[in-house]
């Protein structure tokens, strides 16, 4: 569609550069209230070729080889001949990215050839504008798609700022929105890195803290796009998903569309949205040249670049060469240009230009001097290059000089992210103690450093010295709820106990320092007292102090549900359900458009846990097809845990779980659960590539975890064993439940016996090891001696679960009763299934005809 069709159909929609010039005036305080996307049609005069440029040459270098006879025809011609020929990999719709990929396998292939394609390029009249316009403060934000280095060079060349430039994932994190220095994000790399964004595939997501800082501005600030054909599905969905809630884009985003342009689909449909307006343009410098003149009462070259440097001559000189530098479509452009020629002419150009000693104008003020801004910029440059060996030498020159400041604090952050990307963590607990050194009444660098310590014990110890800094943290209590809550799933007996209580003063307090519903310790404490408080009475005291104190934040929202939800369970009555019910929908039609959807989610859980899966399925079913989880990997999760464990739909559930694992940025909960479908299902080496490709995404710990899994399933018990030994060396506690499951599975019975049994006496048969108590009996069954009874009694007293009943009834032999448990439970968990087929105790049972026939009911489809 053309832009002129675009017009007639959407005449509402239009705004005039005026109006958008007058939205850009209207500020508070003089501060922005817009943030720009630049896309590669702003890199056009500056001598980088445009997409559809190199589209024609590639297609034509293809054609030539494959159908030569086809050289001379049209566009439509060639289009319709690899559409019909060349499927398997042509896409007309995503061409540019089809085409590159084609002519360029490797990432590395084509990241040379984006360095060779920029590497002449040079900022063109319109950068001159937009630095002015940024040293003025209409704007401090420039999102680019683009790989090329203008932007930031304009800066050296027009300007006396120094800007921030994020090409890295890992660098962002150190942006602030309330930042005054310039700040440009180049949302899908730098031609200097080999992971740089082309393809389709490469651009389907951004990169996790460039997606949250992205949504981050999108909150405070308009956006206005200029150059950008929305070709690619990272920004898209992010903007499409934004615009969804009334919070984000508040001061509107206007799409800067040149006249005669080609208006894609997916944009058409995106100016539908509301806050949504395009605005017709001649180009990228002929609307920047307007921006000034209009924004700076008709000046037509910034005072800005009136301080010259040396090299000034041959910059304007490179200007008035290039033909296309100086529209003549522009006015205002036409006007400077003549003005860089008198000036030339009577080298006077040299004052146009920065001098950093010019007493013309102040320098703008900031937390830094130019050394230190110099030395972030390398440091910064090192790390975004992965040269962390050298960013550590060089940081480890200026540390110990300025590490008392926010110049320090920066260098030491880095210096130890560098450290951690070369695994090197003892490393960064040495810059933490030496910052720690520094700080001795802060506790900042003492939470930094407990988060890089497995060794439970040592944990702890740091933790406990960073709340004796600030009795007051929140973050300090909230770390040490989190570790007590940890040791109850790893002790057992009177030291579960009292981690038990521990973590549930430390959440107390935690919420006492800071008690917004904001604070996480809500939740955890919620969460601590449902899985670990035994005594009944007790524990519906404590969760109903939790959600009354919580309610009076806010009774209908989306959090305080959540944990009604999460306790909800077919024990209450249907009052109480139907109450929570009406609760919920009553949210959902408060909240904002695009959170309705979450709502869902809840009501979803809500019929789950009471057991209500008629009307849970219609939910589902509907959640399923409006095709949100593609984008929101808490949905994605949701949706396929119901689909598995309510409804056996097994393979389903892991389409649905890849489908975000592909769209969305990477989710550890998404990723490890579709891990453990593969298991499930038997798809053992679509699961072990799936590992494989994201294994470095997770922690260590987990990694070996997941690597445990997947060797017991294909019946590698040796590896799954040096698995769970590689764990314990990176600091996880031995976990007995395993190991003596994986003796159990090689037969190795006496050996299994002697190995519960020791840990058993040590923790006094405690109940608690329900797990371990099982696998003992299991062993003793199979060295021919009877099950002891009292213990296994024990075990059904101290939690009376179908499951529970069921491995103590087989162990029994009472396959009458065991198979009744077993059907009580899969009704409620279909995935249970599994553990039946693997699980030694059921060995016998899984053999019967009457287990077989109910198994069929839950066969995977």
């Amino acid at each position: 569609m053309k832009l002129a069709e675009l017009k007639s159909q959407l005449k509402a929609k239009e705004r005039s550069i005026k109006d958008l010039l007058r939205f850009i005036e209207t500020r508070s305080d003089q501060n922005p209230n817009h943030t720009l996307l630049l896309g590669a049609g702003c890199s056009v005069t500056s001598g980088v070729r445009s997409a559809s440029a190199l589209c024609n040459l590639w297609r034509r270098e293809i054609i030539e080889e494959l159908a030569p006879t086809l050289i001379t025809s049209g566009l439509d011609e060639q289009q319709d001949w690899l559409k019909k020929n060349q499927n398997d990999w042509y896409d007309a719709q995503k061409e540019y990215s089809t085409l590159f990929e084609r002519k360029y396998d490797l990432q590395r292939q084509r990241r040379m050839f984006v360095e060779n394609e920029v590497k002449d390029a040079f900022p063109s009249i319109g950068y001159t504008y937009l630095t002015a316009l940024i040293d003025q403060n209409y704007f401090n934000t420039v999102f680019t798609t683009n790989f090329d280095d203008l932007v930031n060079e304009s800066f050296f060349l027009y300007s006396n700022e120094r800007p921030i430039v994020c090409a890295h994932d890992s660098s962002i994190n150190s942006v602030t929105i309330t930042s005054k220095r310039p700040k440009i994000i180049k949302l899908h790399g730098d031609y200097l890195f080999d992971d740089i964004k082309a393809t389709e595939r490469e651009t389907e997501s951004l990169d996790q803290n460039m997606k949250e800082k992205f949504v981050e501005f999108a909150k405070d600030y308009g956006l206005i796009v200029i150059g950008y054909s929305g070709g690619d599905r990272s920004i898209m969905d992010i903007i499409s998903l934004l615009l969804k809630n009334d919070e984000y884009f508040k001061n509107g985003l206007y799409w800067c569309i040149r006249k005669d342009s080609d208006v894609p689909e997916e944009l058409r449909r995106l100016l539908w949205r509301e806050r949504v307006y395009f605005v017709e343009i001649g180009g990228f410098d002929e609307l920047m040249a307007e921006m000034y003149a209009h924004l700076s009462k008709g000046e037509l070259i910034p005072p800005s670049t009136t301080h010259g440097r040396n090299r000034y001559d041959s910059v304007i000189k490179r200007l008035l060469d290039n033909p296309t530098a100086f529209p003549t479509t522009s006015e205002n452009l036409r006007a400077a240009k003549e003005i860089f020629i008198r000036q030339s002419k009577r080298k006077a150009i040299a004052n146009l230009i920065i001098n950093p000693d010019s007493k013309d104008k102040p320098l703008p003020q900031s937390d830094f001097t130019d050394d230190d801004l110099l030395l972030l910029t390398n440091l910064e440059k090192l790390f975004r290059e992965k040269k962390y060996e050298e960013l550590i030498a060089e940081s480890r020159i200026h540390l110990h000089n300025i590490a008392d400041s926010s110049v320090g604090d920066r260098i030491a952050s880095m210096l130890i992210n560098a450290y951690i990307a070369l695994r090197q963590d003892h490393e960064a607990k040495r810059v933490a103690d030496h910052m720690d050194s520094i700080s001795p009444c802060s506790s900042k660098w003492l939470l930094k450093k407990a988060r890089l310590i497995n060794a439970p014990k040592d944990k702890l110890e740091i933790l406990e010295l960073a709340l004796s800094r600030d009795i007051y943290s929140s973050e300090a209590l909230r770390a040490l709820g989190r570790w007590h809550s940890d040791q109850c799933g790893i002790t057992m007996g009177e030291a579960r106990k009292q981690a038990y209580e521990s973590a549930y003063d430390y959440f107390k307090k935690s919420i006492v320092a800071a008690p917004s519903k904001s604070n996480l310790a809500w939740s955890l404490q919620h969460e601590l007292v449902r899985q670990h408080e035994k005594n009944k009475p007790r524990k519906n005291d404590r969760l109903n102090e939790i959600e009354t104190t919580l309610a009076h934040q806010g009774a209908l929202d989306w959090g305080l549900l959540n944990l009604k939800v999460e306790r909800l369970d077919k024990d209450q009555n249907k009052i109480a359900f139907n109450q929570l019910v009406e609760q919920i929908g009553q949210g959902k039609t408060r909240a904002p458009k695009s959170l309705k959807i979450h709502f869902d989610r809840l009501l979803l859980r809500a019929h789950i846990n009471y057991e209500q899966y008629d009307d849970a399925k219609l939910i589902l079913d509907e959640l399923h097809s409006s095709q949100e989880h593609v984008s929101d990997s808490g949905l994605a999760y949701d949706i396929a845990k119901a689909m598995r464990k309510n409804f056996a739909m097994d393979d389903l559930a892991a389409s649905v779980l890849k489908d975000n694992l592909a769209a969305d940025d990477f989710d550890a909960t998404v990723f490890s659960y579709l891990f453990r479908t593969l298991l499930d299902i038997s798809y053992y080496d679509e699961a072990k590539q799936l590992l494989d490709r994201f294994a470095e995404n997770v922690l260590d710990t987990h990694e070996w975890r997941l690597r445990h899994e997947y060797h017991e399933r294909i019946g590698d018990f040796a590896s799954a064993l040096d698995a769970l030994e590689k764990r314990e060396h990176l600091g996880s506690p031995t976990d007995y439940s395993a190991k003596s499951y994986l003796l159990l599975r090689q037969k190795k019975f006496n050996e299994a016996r002697e190995f519960c049994q020791q840990y058993l006496t040590s923790i006094s048969y405690t109940p608690e090891a329900t797990t371990i108590i099982v696998n003992l009996e299991v062993a003793r069954k199979h060295l021919k001696s009877k099950p002891d009874n009292g213990r296994l009694d024990a075990v059904i007293a101290y939690e009376p679960t179908d499951v529970n009943k069921a491995v103590v009834a087989a162990l029994k032999d009472h396959k009458k009763e065991a198979l009744s448990h077993i059907e009580n439970q899969l009704k409620k968990d279909k995935t249970f299934r599994f553990d039946i087929s693997r699980w030694p105790v059921f060995e016998e049972i899984s053999k019967e005809p009457e287990y077989q026939r109910i198994a069929a009911a839950f066969k995977h489809n």
